[in-house]
């Protein structure tokens, strides 16, 4: 849910959503995502920002019952307050 209300800004602006590091800047050595010896991008999961889960579900999801709904700028708003990354 957290990585859907994000759509494009879920993914990792390091590895441009790959998971992996890229030779993309004069500043970093870094391998291609198509290169047999791959390096994991650290600054995200698996191509994707960190996000809170934990907190949001303890937050939210674990005080939903049968039935829930959260607007996709509920969510939104929830992430500016609670994640600082």
């Amino acid at each position: 849910m957290l990585l859907a209300a994000l759509d494009e800004d879920a993914r990792c602006q390091t590895c441009r959503g790959t998971g992996y590091l890229t030779a993309d800047n004069a500043d970093t050595i870094r391998r291609s995502a198509a290169s047999t010896a791959r390096t994991a991008c650290t600054d995200c999961d698996r191509g994707y920002r960190h996000v809170p889960y934990r907190l949001f579900t303890t937050d939210h999801v674990a005080h939903w019952g049968e039935q829930w709904c959260m607007t996709r700028q509920q969510v939104l708003d929830w992430l500016a307050a609670h994640h600082h990354g």
